[in-house]
C-alpha cells in the first residue's frame, strides 16, 4: 500500500463516521466515553492521517462508532496487511529473504563464494539464494564436498569452477523460478 498507516486509519475512521452521519465532534464525544480525550481538533489530525492513533486510541474509537455499527472489531479501522494480521492475533511469519538464509548470517559463506557471485554477476543475496534454490547451500559446501576433505587447492579450484558454469546453467531457471513466486 502506497498510503502511510496513518492516512489509511484517518481514512477508515471517516468512512465509519460518515456512514453513522457523525459529526467529528459527535465522534469525540463518543471516543471520550470510552476513557480517551479527544476533541474534534483531534479527530481532524486523525483523519488527515497528520496523527497516527495508538491501539488503546483505536479500541476507543472502535467502542464509539459499535453504538452506531454494532460490535466493530479493531482491525476493521487498520490498513490490510500485517498490522490487520497482528491484531487479529495471526502469527507473523519472516518475509521470503530472510527464508532464504542471507548471506550475513551464513557460516558457510567464504572468499570463493564472493568471487564466484561476482563472477556470475550477482550480489552476494541473490547469489546465496541461487545456490540453496540449485544445491540447498552455497557453492562453497557444494565444492568442498564433490572435492573431498583432502583436495589441493587447485583440485578445489577446478571443482569450483564447474559449480559456478552449472549455477550459470541454472540461472534462467532460477530467475523463472523467482518470478514465478513473487507474482
Amino acid at each position: 500500500m502506497s498510503e502511510g498507516v496513518g492516512i489509511a486509519i484517518g481514512h477508515r475512521i471517516r468512512g465509519l463516521r460518515e456512514q453513522a452521519g457523525w459529526t467529528q465532534d459527535r465522534l469525540a464525544r463518543a471516543v471520550s466515553l470510552h476513557g480517551v480525550s479527544w476533541t474534534q481538533a483531534r479527530v481532524r489530525q486523525v483523519e488527515a492521517g497528520n496523527i497516527t492513533p495508538d491501539l488503546t486510541v483505536l479500541i476507543a474509537v472502535a467502542r464509539a462508532l459499535a453504538s452506531f455499527h454494532g460490535p466493530l472489531p479493531v482491525s476493521v479501522l487498520l490498513p490490510d496487511g500485517d498490522l490487520t494480521d497482528a491484531v487479529s492475533g495471526k502469527p507473523m511469519t519472516p518475509p521470503l529473504l530472510v527464508n532464504a538464509r542471507p548471506v550475513t548470517e551464513s557460516l558457510d559463506w567464504t572468499r570463493a563464494d564472493d568471487k564466484a557471485a561476482l563472477d556470475l554477476g550477482l550480489d552476494a543475496d541473490h547469489f546465496a539464494m541461487l545456490t540453496d534454490y540449485v544445491y540447498g547451500h552455497t557453492a562453497s559446501v557444494e565444492r568442498d564436498e564433490r572435492a573431498g576433505a583432502d583436495a589441493t587447492p587447485q583440485k578445489r579450484g577446478r571443482v569450483m569452477r564447474g559449480v559456478i558454469e552449472e549455477l550459470r546453467e541454472a540461472l534462467p531457471r532460477w530467475e523463472q523460478h523467482r518470478a514465478d513466486t513473487e507474482m
